[in-house]
């Protein structure tokens, strides 16, 4: 099965079977925190809720852009930690290191 690429020209990393649809493109969604859970001193959950959420398969990442209010933009990404069942939602776990 193909896994829709985000950021090249390809497609896919496997063609698609004859007659299946292509998935549309991978776009920037305004997600909203719906919980962070602390997991260690250094390690928490967030479970982020996402207007337009697809499937994932497991390997699979999310690139998380923040904008804070000066206009600094950082980006990450970050393996899925939630099961691919869980629509709407997406759970994905951060550890914080000092001086990163």
């Amino acid at each position: 099965m193909a896994i829709p690429g985000v950021k090249s020209a390809t497609a896919a990393t496997e063609p698609s079977p004859a007659g299946a649809p292509t998935p549309e493109p991978l776009r920037w969604q305004l997600g909203t925190v719906a919980a962070i859970r602390p997991q260690t001193d250094r390690v928490s959950s967030f479970t982020l809720a996402l207007p337009a959420w697809r499937p994932h398969r497991a390997g699979q990442h999310y690139d998380v852009r923040l904008t804070a209010p000066d206009g600094y933009r950082a980006e990450r990404s970050y393996y899925i930690a939630s099961a691919p069942e869980t629509p709407s939602l997406l759970e994905l776990v951060i550890e914080r290191l000092e001086h990163a």
